[in-house]
């Protein structure tokens, strides 16, 4: 059984440059984030060799969004969402000294303040909560009783996920003085 809170209060600014002197702010954004989550996990062992995993967390954010160039209402300034995500696992040990295992949780991330939410006035209906289901499958060998030896293969679903990649691509220059830094293509 356990808690979590975050708060997280962050200020950004983007600016236009001329020849790199600045011109004007296009982006001046205040953002308070608070997450609240609450979890609890329980592990049963149904036989010497046998043993289940079960959790479920509840996490709750919101976001209170200042944008320092636009008027209320064109933006949005509050948001807040909750989610259950549960988990489930098995856990086989057929001696004392090897443990397989799977596990299988869902997990979420939650909308980027600055541009999933505040820019949505029109479509705020659209803005989610992101899942993530995991999958982990696993063994453990212990030869003595101070080591053990891991091997896991894992697996994370994204229900969606955010990709900002600016008009017309990006396109890596390799020579001399850029090698693999990144340039917009116009």
């Amino acid at each position: 059984v356990g808690s979590a809170l975050q708060r997280a209060d962050a200020s950004t600014q983007q600016a236009r440059t001329v020849l790199r002197e600045f011109v004007a702010f296009n982006d001046d954004v205040d953002e308070l984030m608070t997450d609240v989550g609450v979890y609890a996990q329980a592990q049963v062992g149904i036989t010497d060799w046998l043993k289940t995993v079960t959790g479920l967390r509840y996490s709750r954010f919101s976001y209170d969004i200042g944008d320092n160039l636009r008027q209320p209402g064109q933006y949005i300034a509050e948001y807040s969402a909750a989610k259950w995500q549960p988990k489930v696992g098995l856990v086989v040990a057929p001696i004392r000294q090897i443990e397989l295992y799977a596990n299988y949780v869902v997990g979420m991330r939650s909308p980027t303040p600055r541009t999933e939410v505040r820019n949505s006035v029109a479509s705020i209906d659209r803005v989610e909560v992101a899942e993530t289901e995991s999958y982990e499958v696993g063994a453990t060998l212990r030869p003595t009783p101070r080591i053990d030896v891991d091997a896991t293969w894992w697996r994370a679903d994204n229900s969606n996920e955010i990709r900002g990649i600016p008009p017309g691509g990006v396109q890596f220059e390799i020579d001399g003085s850029s090698a693999g830094s990144p340039s917009v293509v116009s």
